[in-house]
């Protein structure tokens, strides 16, 4: 609601509008509540029939995994003729730029360890190097076509792998087979998953790997039985998901503190688990530094608190002394704030004002500045938060799968000039527009609500803690990790940033099912 309003007084001034915001709030929840018990009860009655169906019967139970592979492979093909050779991303430019040895923005945020080495974390290094190599064979047979086009079936593969993973889990922790044939309608048919897996850019992996970690642990909260290949595929896409996004070690630190405590297994069994977070800083803290590889700018960290300051000064500019101005200033450009600030964005002061020169005594007194001042302007604070994070919490806005169009001004050096047709280009245009009209459409657009994939992980949650299923959590950590870093994301209501729960939380209400119906199995 506060997404709606854009500031405390504003929202609470008059009083009615707190009102207001509670029934809204309410009013939505219970929406939601008896929208889902309605279609699972319309699912439990038409359950029976579709059991007895044969082709069902055969694809989800038989053979879940050759079926679900052939089944996604006669889907991908046309697919991919009509995206050919794929999609790049303005992330994956700049990441090819770094391999490319070619000046960007994200080289120019940061003191270069060695000027020779453009790869830095700004972006993930095994990111890099990946779609990196991958291009240079598409170059060596003069055809950076082909290169593009090796990574996006790299990626679709992964995709492919991934989700007939999750039906297989599905069917083996006996999860019931009317939520199955929901989940893998919603990953066939909503374009969150299959059509940006046809572009480059870092967070499909990453979302991917997420997935794939979230349905091992719910593997492993099903049987707690805790082998040692488990718990070397765990370990593995821990590491892989970590090296993918910096985000993805905090979610593997949580899950294992949460194992330490609530699994019953041995000390070398959990010590195991522990392996992708030792490996993790290793590479980070010290091979990274060592082979000439920079750690990116702090400034993504600073997004919220750059932001507070910067409301700080574009409302109580007059009530700041010359010392504390002085002290912004060396941190970012003063003089430029009420300029550039823009309340639900905070790139055009990280990435504009932003002074990459810093001394650590600097920071030390700019980051005292900014503690102090909270105390002095909490609602400016607050104000500055919320307009950086309500817009994933707001459920009145509809997002749809998108697409990218290969940007040509992008482009550099002849090792990273793609070429797409001009039918396949306006293609994808007409699908985006059918995928419009779809979320112009009652119930089936709450699909496209893009704060449901926000809520629902919050929603589970709750309902685990409150039957006290003790260490059944685990599985939401991962996802819960991604709504934590919403909170200190750049960019209010961006659906990129959302990207790892459109994949995840499907699986989430399967795994929650699957609770549910093993409970009401075992009472009666």
């Amino acid at each position: 609601y506060y997404h709606y309003y854009g500031n405390l007084e504003n929202m609470f001034n008059p009083l009615y509008q707190l009102i207001k915001a509670i029934i809204l709030t309410l009013g939505q929840s219970l929406m939601y509540y008896y929208i889902f018990s309605y279609v699972n009860s319309f699912f439990q009655k038409a359950k029976k029939k579709i059991i007895k169906n044969n082709i069902i019967n055969y694809i989800f139970e038989k053979q879940p995994i050759k079926s679900i592979i052939i089944l996604l492979i006669i889907i991908y093909i046309p697919l991919v003729f009509i995206t050919y050779p794929g999609d790049m991303s303005p992330d994956g430019f700049d990441e090819l730029r770094q391999f490319y040895h070619v000046n960007t923005w994200s080289v120019n945020y940061i003191n270069l360890i060695d000027e020779d080495i453009y790869i830095n974390t700004h972006h993930s290094v095994l990111h890099t190097l990946w779609i990196g190599t991958i291009n240079e064979i598409g170059n060596m047979i003069h055809s950076p076509n082909i290169g593009l086009f090796l990574n996006v079936l790299i990626q679709i593969c992964l995709t492919i792998f991934v989700l007939t993973y999750c039906m297989y889990i599905m069917k083996k922790i006996k999860t019931p087979i009317i939520i199955r044939i929901g989940v893998l309608l919603f990953y066939i048919l909503s374009g969150f998953v299959l059509i940006p897996s046809t572009a480059i850019y870092k967070d499909v992996p990453f979302s991917l790997f997420v997935l794939l970690y979230s349905v091992m642990l719910m593997e492993l909260a099903h049987d707690e039985n805790l082998n040692y290949k488990k718990l070397i595929n765990i370990s593995i896409t821990a590491l892989l998901m970590s090296l993918v996004a910096k985000k993805g070690i905090y979610a593997v630190i949580l899950v294992f503190i949460a194992i330490l405590f609530f699994q019953k297994t041995s000390k070398k069994k959990k010590a195991l688990l522990s392996t992708p977070i030792i490996i993790y800083f290793v590479l980070e803290s010290i091979i990274f530094p060592n082979i000439g590889i920079t750690s990116g700018s702090s400034r993504e960290m600073l997004a919220i608190p750059l932001q507070q300051v910067s409301r700080t000064v574009v409302m109580h500019d007059k009530e700041l002394t010359n010392s504390e101005k002085s002290i912004i200033d060396e941190i970012i450009e003063y003089d430029d704030i009420k300029t550039k600030y823009n309340a639900k964005n905070a790139d055009p002061i990280k990435n504009d004002l932003f002074k990459k020169d810093y001394t650590s005594k600097e920071m030390k007194d700019f980051l005292k500045l900014y503690i102090s001042k909270f105390f002095e302007y909490p609602k400016t604070y607050i104000d500055a938060f919320l307009n950086s994070t309500s817009g994933y919490f707001f459920l009145g806005r509809t997002v749809g799968p998108g697409g990218y169009k290969t940007d040509e001004f992008r482009m550099s050096t002849k090792k990273m000039t793609y070429h797409k047709d001009e039918w396949r280009i306006g293609f994808m245009q007409n699908v985006d527009k059918i995928y419009e009209i779809i979320q112009k459409i009652p119930i089936i657009n709450l699909i496209y609500v893009m704060a449901a994939y926000v809520w629902v992980p919050i929603y589970a949650l709750v309902y685990i803690l409150a039957k006290k299923e003790k260490n059944k959590f685990i599985p939401l950590i991962p996802a819960l990790i991604m709504i934590a870093f919403l909170l200190v994301s750049p960019v209010n209501n961006n659906r990129r940033y959302v990207f790892p729960l459109f994949y995840v939380t499907p699986m989430i209400i399967g795994y929650i099912s699957t609770l549910k119906s093993r409970k009401i199995t075992k009472e009666s």
